[in-house]
């Protein structure tokens, strides 16, 4: 006869066998979602990749201040980082839109698009 130790516990612990699997995975494919969808909107693929590689950047911020903070890795966690790259790609995407219809130079247009959009965004509001 096999026996075997039951819990209604152990189910929640099988979420930690694959949990950074899980986590990268679902990372890669909101991370490639929003890529495809700011080339297509955008029709620039420099503006794209810089907004894709902000976003990576603060997925890594998030996860070193949670590892400082003794955060672990769990389905919630997993849950709020997708839905960060969600909040955050607004943000970054506003920015880069402001950028891309000023005129000027370099320098002048990230002038502007500083003075139009950041400070809502700096301030997290809703525009």
């Amino acid at each position: 006869m096999d026996i075997f130790p039951y819990s209604v516990f152990y189910i929640f612990f099988e979420q930690y066998l694959d949990i950074w699997k899980i986590a990268l995975i679902n990372l890669a494919v909101a991370l490639g979602a929003v890529f495809v969808v700011c080339l297509v909107i955008t029709s620039s693929l420099w503006s794209s990749a810089i907004i894709l590689l902000v976003l990576v950047m603060i997925v890594l911020d998030i996860m070193g201040v949670m590892a400082i903070l003794g955060i672990q890795l769990n389905a919630v966690s997993v849950v709020n980082l997708v839905m960060s790259i969600g909040i955050t790609v607004e943000f970054c995407v506003h920015i880069a839109h402001a950028f891309m219809v000023s005129t000027g130079d370099r320098s002048q247009r990230a002038k502007i698009a500083l003075c139009t959009m950041g400070a809502s965004v700096f301030s997290s509001k809703k525009l």
